[in-house]
């Protein structure tokens, strides 16, 4: 009987019985000499104790006697209601059955899917539906589990860089492992801060089975450990990955494997330590491994116990180490042998080619080589008296694996009842399982039993181990007992297994049934013949017994105890279910890609196919490859709430996946009621209390440490929950000790933790290359061949997985994966470097391999190309750096010889005609094989950019024709200065592009543009967190624009929004955990907060949140919540000064355009500035708070910070006429405010500071954006507009003042006719074609023209004609023509470098507006010709806003190693003392590279002041810093080595600094790089032709036919020419 149930008595029972009594004569007095027998008990239900959603939930009812001509059974599940909902239960579920006869039957319920999570109870009721009453209700809570089925979550690759692509497969099956048609509610892509960045709704597996999605990494986001979580309704099933910073660390990699586990007994600590280049090349130089011991257990930065050192002097490649036990016993200076030490190896490899060191690590352990003992089923268990128990001892060695049994001795001795030894048995054998299997006979005399196990190794008597093992009496009353066994060795699905039970009572018969996935499956009666005590029988094993199941047997005697036994086993449903992988590699004989076979997997069924490298899998490989043990602990899952079979682990000597073996386990029950809870089920019944449960006088509730009973002879012998599994048998019995041998994998002996160092070609390698999904077609042998597939150029042994999924017979899976080695015979590697400038020299990296067991010869070719020339070098390497000999759209060729197993690593050097990108191609042939392949060098204009904009709205509405004059053209014709050394510009870098597009505020997103980010609108660097935001909003406001104007197709839909996704991901980089504000930089700038871009964001997210966006956007609150939260938190109380009150500021002043601290060109009042300086930031916060998008939920407190910030603009209102920003940015925030009084007040006061010198537009200091000056000839002439200080800050401000216009036009319609002043204003301004100055006045600038563009409904019927005629060349005229259907989308004229001069007329016709924008450049090699911006008070002199220095130091064989030193300072001090976040940026010359992994490592330990971020992207290593002061310069030197051999470097390196948020404030110079540009291709060895290079390649050139060549090489070779070694020839 369950302790929760209880027995209702009722009144029918009630009248009844007293009939009975008053029939009897109810005055009579029974005899003193009769003897009353005990009611025989009617009825046992059994309940599974946990239930799931769309489950048929099975119960056993049985009846033993009817006392009625009817019993109904009614089984119901009932969900408890919150306090205060007015019902207490709600019923999901019920089922009713009903007995006319003594029977036992499965009441089948079945429980609705949509079954929330919550507490729910079983109710049992059994009624006389002919008598209307009750006989017996009962009642006890259930386990709710939501799991509706399982799911295995596949993935590509195991880890992933910043910036991959993530691939996964989902596939979901049932208990029984059976694949089902299944919808998930969401998946969703979870990053290491738990945050969603990425969802799918109701994603439907295909029908092949599964469902297979991607997800692409921003380049900068989370790294740790993320998930893929599946979700269906309160089910939740998620997986993990592993995201890391970055792939590239440095030109080598440095690989040191050793063994995980070592026994004490090993020869010594070794290992391999491998060094190879990213060509795969091996490294040559020298290395040192250090030896770090520390005691097992202890601390990973615990100082080590001892330290020992090897040196390599002499590496190339790949190296053995060795420290032998005796070298660290003398060392550690111990007496014995190690043991029990976790030994962490660090590799340190110097390369003498490149100059460079890296540095890896491994880990292992030591353990002591004595075997364990253990006695399976833990330290207590209960046995049946008089029947036999089978004690199984489990033997091992520390390390998990199977011992040597030849010197190992086992004696056994058993005790009764503690102390009377009545058995011993010595030199038990052990054995080939190692589990000793000991048969005891227990007797009746005895309560207890304690078995007392001794392993004795013969190596020395010292070395003993033990184990102990106490059995107690299980408990019956009458003395009855009952026991089940089994026959059967391996239960495997589709067979049958035998079972034994036998009692010491008769019964006529014995009930059993039959549990497995956490339910019941079969229920039947055994009818014993008279006088018959055991009966054997067998039952067929199918899908849904597997793999754990559970018989349980009882029968009720007349007294109304319940004898009951039950075994828990384990059923084998994988060995039915295996599919077959075969690898074959070289089908093209040259090892390039592999085919094979697939076999076992049923027809019809889908095969997939996955593969990782064997190093990886050995720690990861259950994420990429689906294994029988990760299948098995997913099914076991649903009977974890029930006794489980008996098991250990093997490990072997590499892999952290164990293989288990299982035994059938008799029960732990210590009586029949606890019997059925731990097969797990509730039991009721109206049979005597004590019958079925030990009596007890226990109570949880009076004393916590007598919660349970002992099942002792005393019924006050109890326990409590802390004695439970505490290792101390606080009962006589052991019972607080039962049950608590849990086998997981972390506990189990062996089990070493990964600690694993990924290398650089663990990211690079294809995850595609066999990721492949085959279809089982019918064939005679049954094999089917996958898709050939191309190995990746790693020489690694892989491992393939492959699983098939089946409609009929369900998952399959292989029992052991597929391991094949994939490297080539030959293969060819290519490197280039990353970018390099016009006329520089290029050595290409070519890295031929033969990995074939005999030597051949390569002929490397350089195929011709009208896009590059060959570099020719003369006798003992004369060559010229600016003026080589050239070879012209030739081939070139040489050959290498290659000895078994060998490499050769060569350069040639090419140099590129013409910038953009060049293609360089190489083919390789031999007799192992060949390739051909190609490499791309982006190719860049020398010098620094000048770039010239020229924009202009061209508006059609009330004219149909428009003449806008001349635009000039500021490049000059010729590059030549008459009578000057210098250079007007570098020839051939001039080029003008005209674009034209409809409406104001393109141009948008299309097919030329699927997304935007700040690097292509407004061409600043990405790495804070504010351009990540702009990044977000700035596509967000493009798809609002063409969503309200009908202009947005899917295509461009779902690409921006993928994007906005991705960059959604980044944003809980730059998030503080704690306060909930965003930081601008992350990791250890993560405590910077800042209101401003904490507010800014809360902008973005409610700008993204739209309804029909979430599909792929979806926000979680949670992120509203943190931001809000903060804004909450930062607000000013005004505790200290009451006129603050409201407000907010910042600590760091990011943008100081929202401090308002520019100059004014009219005095003001200084006393002001404390109040405006707080304007911009608390109206930024109000616009925030107060948008629409707002989650509903978080209202309330958005309300209270808008409020109290709206009060604190309305207060210091009319200060504000003295900062045109923050009365722009507090008129419009006031238009989210009810009084309209003060949005009045605010608006006028904002019209009178309006300028009106140029359109309109508002400004501290007078902006002049374009100039029209009349020519000779009268024609006005429309030159580039001037970049002015201030530019970005009357952009914002002016943009601020038009939205409040805006929203304003309806209560003041004058202001309709500013609002087109304004986007004159504002459309004149733009520096670049799709942005402004920067990124906080370009957003709102858009911002506000599509606001104002949405309500143009007149849209559809505009139709614009541009001409476009250049003076430079009249035959390039055109016409580009503009409508309804192609407004959004820009039609583009270009002039190249030789008709980049003179003027360009531009003619409009039609009706509707256009955006105009003529964008010129030029590059320059002279400082005083670089552009800056114009002081406004000298409007023909640069004003330059920082002090800025730039100096290389070289170093190293031929300058291989470059310092940059930088330094900077603030020099505008009468705008103020510092700049605000500001950007130190130049060029990494061609040839050095710096790895952005480095430059991170670089700023976390840095202690440069304001120093932030460096990212290099391009030929730019982009610095931020927060700021610069005018005190001093801050400087900082950064290292960057040279990876590439690049000649005839460019001379003039650009070397910038800039304000981000204000562009124009800047300083652009140069920095010299006169050394390198001296040096040829052979002072850097970027040819194979340079004599005292490594790569020398030593013969005559030769200028030879191919067929020629190809004769005498044939010709050569049958001559024995093989005895010739270290020949080759060159011919160009």
């Amino acid at each position: 009987m369950a302790a929760a149930s209880f027995d209702v008595p009722l009144l029918l029972l009630s009248t009844i019985f007293c009939c009975l009594l008053a029939g009897a004569g109810g005055q009579q007095a029974v005899p003193a000499t009769s003897m009353e027998l005990p009611p025989t008990p009617t009825y046992l239900v059994l309940v599974p104790r946990k239930i799931r959603p769309e489950q048929e939930f099975r119960v056993s009812a049985t009846v033993f006697r009817m006392l009625y001509d009817s019993l109904t059974f009614r089984v119901s599940v009932r969900r408890l209601n919150e306090p205060g909902s007015g019902v207490a239960e709600t019923e999901y579920a019920f089922a009713e059955e009903t007995f006319t006869r003594a029977a036992s039957r499965l009441i089948r319920v079945r429980i609705p899917e949509n079954t929330p999570t919550g507490t729910y109870n079983i109710h049992v009721e059994g009624s006389v539906k002919t008598l209307g009453g009750l006989v017996f209700y009962n009642r006890t809570e259930i386990i709710y589990e939501p799991r509706l089925f399982s799911a295995f979550i596949q993935f590509s690759k195991p880890i992933y860089a910043m910036g991959d692509i993530v691939r996964f497969r989902v596939f979901p099956y049932e208990s029984n492992l059976m694949v089902k048609n299944r919808v998930f509610t969401s998946i969703e892509v979870v990053d290491s801060k738990n945050v969603s960045v990425r969802r799918w709704l109701s994603p439907r597996n295909n029908a092949k089975g599964f469902i297979e999605l991607s997800y692409q990494l921003a380049d900068t986001s989370n790294h740790g450990s993320w998930k893929v979580r599946c979700t269906r309704e309160a089910f939740v099933t998620e997986r993990s990955f592993l995201v890391f910073f970055n792939t590239i660390t440095s030109m080598i990699s440095v690989n040191i494997t050793m063994p995980q586990r070592l026994s004490e007994f090993a020869f010594g600590v070794y290992g391999i330590l491998e060094a190879n280049h990213t060509t795969n090349a091996p490294v040559f130089g020298n290395a040192s491994i250090r030896l770090e011991f520390r005691q097992r257990g202890a601390a990973e930065n615990s100082p080590p116990i001892g330290v020992m050192w090897k040196d390599i002097p002499y590496f190339y490649g790949r190296s053995d180490f060795l420290f032998t036990m005796s070298e660290i016993s003398s060392s550690l200076k111990l007496s014995d042998r190690p043991s029990n030490l976790e030994v962490r190896a660090d590799a340190f490899v110097y390369d003498w080619y490149f100059l460079v060191n890296q540095t890896s690590y491994a880990y292992t352990v030591i353990f002591r080589e004595i075997p364990e003992v253990k006695f399976l089923g833990g330290y207590v268990r209960q046995f049946k008296p008089g029947f036999p128990f089978t004690a199984l001892l489990w033997v091992f060695q520390p390390d998990g694996r199977k011992p040597d049994f030849r010197y190992r001795k086992l004696t056994l001795e058993v005790y009764c009842d503690r102390s009377k030894r009545v058995k011993t048995d010595a030199s038990i054998p052990i054995p080939d399982d190692s589990v000793v299997r000991y048969p005891i006979e227990t007797s009746m005399n005895c309560l207890s039993y304690r078995l007392y196990a001794v392993l004795l190794s013969s190596t020395t008597s010292k070395d003993v181990r033990t184990a102990e093992q106490f059995l107690f009496r299980h408990y019956s009353p009458s003395g009855a007992y009952m026991q089940v066994t089994t026959s059967t060795v391996k239960p495997t699905v589709d067979r049958y297994m035998v079972f034994n039970i036998k009692t010491n009572y008769y019964s006529d018969r014995i009930y059993y049934i039959i549990l497995g996935g956490g339910n019941i499956l079969h229920s039947d009666i055994l009818f014993m013949p008279a006088g018959v005590q055991s009966r054997t029988f067998s039952i067929a094993l199918s899908r849904e017994i597997a793999p754990i199941a559970r018989i349980v047997a009882y029968f009720m005697k007349q007294d109304g105890e319940l004898v009951t036994d039950s075994m828990s086993f384990f059923v084998d449903v994988l060995s039915i279910n295996s599919v077959d992988l075969q690898v074959t590699q070289g089908s093209d004989l040259t090892g390039k890609s592999v085919t094979g076979w697939i076999t076992g997997a049923n027809v019809g069924s889908f095969v997939l196919l996955s593969a990782i490298p064997y190093d990886l899998y050995l720690r990861y490989g259950n994420k990429v490859i689906l294994e029988p043990y990760t299948l098995l602990q997913e099914q076991m899952s649903y009977e974890a709430h029930a006794e489980q079979p008996l098991q250990f682990a093997w490990f072997d000597d590499t892999s952290d996946m164990p293989q288990l073996q299982y035994f059938p386990s008799p029960t732990y029950g210590p009586d029949a009621n606890k019997t059925m809870n731990y097969s797990g089920m509730i039991m009721f019944t109206d049979s005597n209390y004590t019958k079925v449960t030990f009596w007890h006088t226990c109570n949880e509730t009076l004393n916590p440490d007598r919660a349970f009973p002992c099942y002792a002879g005393s019924p006050d012998e109890c326990y409590g929950y802390r004695h439970i599994c505490d290792g101390k048998l606080d009962c006589n019995t052991g019972v607080d000790e039962m049950n608590c041998d849990r086998v997981n994998l972390t506990s189990a002996p062996g089990y070493v933790e990964p600690k694993f160092k990924f290398e650089y070609r663990h990211f690079i390698y294809d995850d595609l290359w066999l990721w492949q999904d085959v279809y089982m077609k019918a064939n005679m042998n049954g094999r089917v061949p996958f898709n050939p597939a191309v190995t990746p150029k790693l020489e690694t042994s892989w491992v393939v997985g492959a699983i098939a999924i089946d409609g009929e017979r369900g998952v399959q899976v292989q029992s052991v994966p597929t391991r094949f080695t994939s490297t080539r015979r030959f293969y060819m590697v290519l490197e280039a470097p990353p970018y390099a400038y016009w006329g520089e020299q290029i050595g290409v990296r070519v890295a031929v391999f033969n990995r074939f067991d005999y030597w051949t010869e390569v002929i490397i070719e350089l195929k011709k190309s009208t896009e590059y020339d060959f570099i020719k070098v003369g006798y003992r390497g004369q060559v010229n750096s600016y003026a080589p000999e050239l070879a012209s759209n030739e081939n070139v060729h040489t050959v290498v010889f290659l000895p078994a197993g060998g490499h050769r690593m060569l350069y040639f050097p090419v140099l590129p005609r013409n910038t953009g990108n060049t293609t360089i191609t190489f083919c390789a042939y031999s007799f192992n094989g060949g390739e051909c392949s190609t490499v791309n060098v982006p190719v860049i204009i020398n010098g620094a950019p000048n770039n010239y904009s020229t924009p202009i709205l061209l508006d059609l509405v009330s004219n149909s024709e428009l003449l806008a004059q001349n635009f000039f053209i500021t490049p000059e014709q010729a590059f030549v200065e008459p009578e000057r050394r210098w250079r007007r510009f570098v020839p051939g870098s001039k080029y003008t592009k005209i674009s034209v597009v409809g409406d104001i505020v393109g141009p948008s997103l299309g097919n030329e543009m699927p997304y935007g980010d700040a690097a292509s609108t407004v061409w600043r660097p990405i790495g804070s967190g504010e351009s990540v935001l702009f990044n977000i909003n700035w596509n967000v406001q493009m798809l609002h624009y063409l969503r309200m104007t009908k202009q947005l197709e899917a295509a461009t839909l779902n690409s921006a929004l993928e994007y906005v996704n991705s960059q959604l991901s980044r944003l809980s980089f730059y998030i503080n955990p704690v306060t909930g504000g965003m930081a601008n930089f992350p990791e250890r700038f993560n405590t910077e907060t800042s209101t401003f871009l904490t507010a800014f964001g809360l902008f973005t997210l409610a700008e993204t949140s739209f309804s029909q966006w979430d599909r792929v956007t979806a926000i979680n609150a949670d992120l509203f919540q943190k931001f809000i939260l903060y804004l909450n938190a930062t607000q000013d109380t005004g505790a200290v000064d009451p006129s603050l009150a409201g407000s907010f500021t910042d600590d760091i002043q990011w943008d100081m355009k929202y401090f308002n601290v520019y100059i004014k060109d009219k005095s003001v009042n200084p006393a002001n500035n404390v109040y405006l300086r707080r304007v911009p930031i608390t109206a930024l916060a109000v616009i925030a708070t107060r948008h629409p998008s707002i989650p509903m939920s978080l209202g309330s407190h958005a309300s209270r910070v808008s409020t109290a910030a709206i009060q604190y603009l309305k207060r210091h209102l009319s200060k504000m006429t003295e900062d045109a920003l923050s009365l722009a940015m507090t008129a419009y925030a006031l238009t989210f405010d009810s009084s309209s009084s003060d949005k009045s007040t605010a608006m006028n006061l904002l019209m009178s500071i309006a300028r009106d010198d140029n359109y309109l537009y508002w400004a501290n200091r007078r902006v002049k954006p374009l100039i029209r000056e009349p020519d000779s000839a009268g024609k006005v002439i429309i030159k580039a507009r001037i970049e002015w200080p201030n530019d970005a800050y009357a952009v914002q401000a002016s943009s601020f003042a038009m939205l409040a216009m805006f929203k304003s036009v309806s209560s003041k319609p004058e202001l309709k006719s500013n609002i087109t002043k304004v986007i004159n204003f504002i459309t004149e301004t733009k520096n670049a074609p799709q942005g402004w100055i920067s990124t906080q006045d370009t957003l709102f600038a858009v911002r506000a023209l599509r606001e104002v563009a949405q309500l143009d409904f007149n849209r559809v019927i505009y139709s614009l004609q541009v001409d476009i005629n250049p003076t430079s060349d009249t035959s390039k005229s055109s016409s580009l023509r503009l409508d309804g259907n192609n407004l959004s989308i820009p039609r583009t004229f270009y002039l190249d470098n030789d008709n980049t001069w003179g003027e360009v007329m531009i003619r409009a016709t039609g009706s509707g507006r256009a955006v105009l924008h003529m964008f010129t450049t030029k590059s320059v090699e002279q400082e005083f010709l670089v552009k800056n911006a114009i002081d406004p008070n000298k409007p023909n002199t640069p004003f330059q806003t920082f002090e800025l220095s730039c100096v290389p130091t070289f170093s190293g064989r031929n300058s291989s190693m470059m310092h940059m030193t930088a330094c900077a300072r603030w020099t505008w001090t009468a705008r103020s003392e510092t700049s605000g976040m500001a950007l130190l940026q130049f060029t990494v010359p061609s040839g050095y590279l710096v790895t952005n992994y480095d430059m991170r490592n670089f700023v976390q330990t840095s202690n440069v002041r304001g120093l932030r971020h460096i990212w290099m992207v391009g030929q730019y290593l982009n610095v931020f810093f927060t700021n610069f002061t005018s005190v001093q310069p801050t400087c900082v030197t950064i290292p960057i080595p040279r990876w590439y051999p690049v000649a005839n470097t460019t001379v003039e390196q650009p070397c910038n600094v800039y304000e981000y948020f204000e562009f124009d404030n800047r300083n652009f110079s140069f920095y010299s790089a006169r050394s390198l540009h001296s040096s040829d291709i052979c002072k850097v060895c970027g040819s194979f032709q340079c004599p005292y290079c490594i790569d020398y390649n030593t013969a005559s050139a030769l200028t030879v036919s191919a067929a020629l060549l190809t004769s005498c090489l044939v010709m050569a070779l049958a001559a024995g020419y093989g005895k010739l070694t270290r020949l080759s020839f060159l011919t160009g």
